[in-house]
C-alpha cells in the first residue's frame, strides 16, 4: 500500500473522528429554539481581535462544509450532513438561516439531531 493511501485513510478517519464530536457538541449546546428564532442580528464590530476571531470562525466553517461534503462520497465515513450542518452554524454566510432551517426540515436531519440531545439529557429542538 502506497504512503498516500495510508495518509488519506488516517485524514479521512481523523476527520470523521473530529467532525462527529465536534458536531455532537454543537448539537447538544445549541438553543432548542434556534432554528425557530429570528435570525436577523446584527455584527457588532468591536476591535481587530474579535475581527480575526470572525474571520477564523468563518473559515473553520467553510473547511467543515467542505469537510462534510467529502464525507458524503461513498466509501468514505463519516457524519456528512451533520458535520454540514455545523460548518453552516458557525458561519456567517447571507441565507445561513434558511438553509438550515430546510436540512433541518428533513425528518432523519432533526430525529438524529434530537437523539443525540436526548442521550445528553438535553431538551428536544424545536421544529421549525
Amino acid at each position: 500500500m502506497s504512503s498516500t493511501l495510508i495518509w488519506i485513510l488516517v485524514g479521512g478517519v481523523a476527520f470523521s473522528l473530529l467532525g462527529g464530536a465536534a458536531a455532537t457538541i454543537a448539537v447538544v449546546k445549541l438553543p432548542k429554539d434556534y432554528f425557530t428564532r429570528n435570525p436577523n442580528r446584527a455584527r457588532k464590530r468591536k476591535g481587530w481581535m474579535q475581527e480575526i476571531a470572525w474571520v477564523a470562525r468563518n473559515v473553520l466553517g467553510i473547511v467543515l462544509i467542505l469537510g462534510g461534503l467529502v464525507l458524503m462520497f461513498p466509501g468514505v465515513p463519516g457524519p456528512g450532513v451533520v458535520v454540514i450542518l455545523l460548518g453552516l452554524t458557525i458561519t456567517d454566510i447571507p441565507g445561513k438561516h434558511e438553509l438550515l432551517v430546510a436540512l433541518v426540515r428533513k425528518r432523519f436531519v432533526m430525529k438524529s439531531m434530537n437523539k443525540v440531545r436526548r442521550r445528553f439529557r438535553r431538551p428536544d429542538l424545536a421544529t421549525p
